[in-house]
C-alpha cells in the first residue's frame, strides 16, 4: 500500500493550519458524514437533476458507451448492433461523443468529486490489491455487474435510486431481486474470495471501518467513532492545496461547457456529477453495503438510510410532476416525469446477477466509480470488466431479448395498477416505511 502521506511536507502556513483546526472546516471536509446527511443530498442532487435537465440520475449507460467506444477504437462496428438502435439511440447520434455525453459526464465527475472529497480532507491513499482472489472478484463482479444492468435496464442507480421514485413498477421488482442477489453474493464473497477466517473484517464496505469495531448494542455506532479516529491520524496536509487546484481546475471544465461550448445543460451534467462523488464519498453511502450488511453483520443502518433516500426522492419527484401540472396544465406530461423502464424476467435475472457482482466486487456502479477517486486498486479492475460487461450484454441483445421475452412496451407506472397518483404515493411510502421498519428489527436481533 502506497502512503503518500509518508512524503516530506513543506511547513503549513499558520492560516491553512488555523482554517483546519476549526469545528466547521472538520465538519465538512474531514470527518465522515452521517448515512442520513448523505441519504437527503442525494435525493436533493437526484432531483435537482431531473428538474434542470429532465434527465434522471444513471451510471451504466454511460459505462457501456464506453465499451462500445472502445471497441470501435480496435477495429470493430458497435454503431450497427441492435441495442443501440432499439434500446439507446443516442449512441449513435454523432454528436454525442466521450466529451459530450451526459452520462459520461456524471460518471467522470463523479471520480473526481470523490477524489476531491479525499484531497480536501487530506486522505487520499492507494489501496492495493492483496490477493490473487481479489483479483478474480474484481473481474468477475465487474463483468457480472456490466452485464446484469443491460439485462434489467439499470443497476442500484438508474433502475431502482431513479426508478422506484418514478414509481415505475420496474424499481421495485429490481430492488427485490438485487437484494437477493447481494444474499447470494455475500456467501459467495465469505466462501470463495475472501474465506470464514476473515469474513469479520473484510465484511464492510472499503470505505467504512470494520465491523469489529461496532459497539454491542447499538449498530453502527463504534464504527463511527473508530473510522473518524483513523481519518485524523491519517490526513496529510499537504493534500488539501492539491485539492483546492483539482477544485479550480474542475470550475473551470464547467465553465468551458457554459461559456465557450454553449452548453449549460453539459455543465450541469458535469457539476451534479461532481456533487454526486463529493456526497458519496464523505457520507461513506455504499449501496452495496446497505445490501450487504444485513446477510453478513446484520448491520441496517445502510439500508435505512437508502429507504429515508428514496422516500425523499419520491417526494421530491412528486413535486415536480405537481409543479409541471400546474404550470402546463397537461397532466399526462407531468406524471411521465421520471424513468419508467420495462419490466419483466429481465428485469429479475439482470439484478440478481448485478447483486452478486456487486458483493463480489467490492462496489456496485456508483460505489465503483466512488472508490476509482478514492484510489482502490480492485475498482480500477472492477471498471473496466463493467465496461465489457455492459458491452457484452449490448451485443448479445437479440439473444436475451427473445429468450426472456422482453417487452419494450412493458413498462408499468404504478399509478396506472393502484388507482390513481395519490394511492400509488401513499402505497409507495408506507412500503418504504415497511422496509425501513423490517431492517431496524433485523439489526435489533441480530445484536440480540
Amino acid at each position: 500500500m502506497t502512503d503518500i502521506t509518508a512524503l516530506p511536507r513543506p511547513p503549513e502556513t499558520s492560516l491553512l493550519k488555523a482554517l483546519r483546526q476549526t469545528t466547521t472546516f472538520r465538519a465538512i471536509l474531514v470527518q465522515p458524514w452521517t448515512y442520513l446527511t448523505g441519504a437527503v443530498l442525494l435525493a436533493v442532487l437526484a432531483a435537482s437533476l431531473l428538474e434542470s435537465t429532465g434527465s434522471v440520475w444513471g451510471v451504466t449507460t454511460a459505462l457501456t458507451f464506453w465499451g462500445a467506444w472502445a471497441w470501435g477504437l480496435v477495429g470493430g462496428d458497435p454503431h450497427t448492433w441492435t441495442y443501440f438502435k432499439e434500446v439507446a439511440p443516442a449512441f449513435n447520434n454523432p454528436q454525442v461523443g466521450f466529451f459530450t455525453d451526459a452520462g459520461t459526464l456524471i460518471d467522470v465527475g463523479l471520480v473526481f468529486g470523490a477524489l476531491l472529497a479525499t484531497l480536501l480532507a487530506s486522505q487520499f491513499k492507494i489501496k492495493n490489491i492483496k490477493s490473487s482472489r481479489q483479483v478474480a472478484a474484481a473481474i468477475i463482479g465487474g463483468l457480472l455487474m456490466g452485464f446484469g444492468a443491460r439485462l434489467s435496464f439499470g443497476c442500484n442507480i438508474g433502475a431502482m435510486f431513479s426508478g422506484v421514485p418514478s414509481m415505475s413498477l420496474h424499481g421495485w421488482v429490481f430492488m427485490l431481486f438485487i437484494f437477493i442477489g447481494a444474499f447470494v453474493g455475500s456467501k459467495l464473497l465469505v466462501s470463495v474470495f475472501i474465506g470464514e477466517s476473515t469474513a469479520v473484517a473484510v465484511a464492510p464496505s472499503p470505505a467504512a471501518a470494520p465491523v469489529a469495531a461496532s459497539a454491542p448494542g447499538k449498530p453502527g455506532g463504534g464504527i463511527r467513532r473508530i473510522q473518524r479516529t483513523r481519518v485524523e491520524k491519517k490526513e496529510n496536509v499537504t493534500q488539501f492545496p492539491i485539492g483546492l487546484a483539482l477544485l479550480l481546475g474542475l470550475g473551470m471544465i464547467a465553465y468551458y461547457y457554459v461559456d465557450i461550448q454553449k452548453a449549460p445543460r453539459l455543465a450541469v451534467f458535469w457539476v451534479i456529477g461532481i456533487a454526486l462523488g463529493f456526497t458519496l464519498q464523505r457520507a461513506r453511502f455504499c449501496f452495496t453495503a446497505a445490501m450487504r450488511d444485513p446477510c453478513l453483520t446484520g448491520g441496517t443502518n445502510l439500508t435505512k438510510a437508502v429507504m429515508v433516500a428514496l422516500a425523499l426522492a419520491t417526494v421530491l419527484v412528486s413535486a415536480l410532476q405537481l409543479g409541471s401540472y400546474i404550470r402546463t396544465g397537461n397532466l399526462e406530461a407531468a406524471l411521465k416525469i421520471g424513468l419508467i423502464s420495462p419490466v419483466g424476467v429481465h428485469t429479475a435475472v439482470g439484478a440478481f446477477l448485478f447483486g452478486i457482482g456487486a458483493v463480489i466486487s467490492g462496489g456496485c456502479a456508483s460505489g465503483t466509480l466512488m472508490r476509482v477517486g478514492e484510489g482502490f486498486v480492485q475498482q480500477w479492475i472492477v471498471l473496466p470488466f463493467f465496461c465489457i460487461g455492459g458491452l457484452i450484454g449490448a451485443a448479445a441483445w437479440p439473444l436475451w431479448r427473445d429468450l426472456l421475452m422482453v417487452d419494450m412496451k412493458g413498462a408499468v407506472y404504478l399509478p396506472n395498477i393502484l388507482g390513481g397518483f395519490v394511492p400509488a404515493l401513499a402505497v409507495q411510502l408506507t412500503g418504504l416505511f415497511a422496509i425501513w421498519l423490517l431492517a431496524d428489527w433485523w439489526s435489533k436481533r441480530s445484536n440480540a
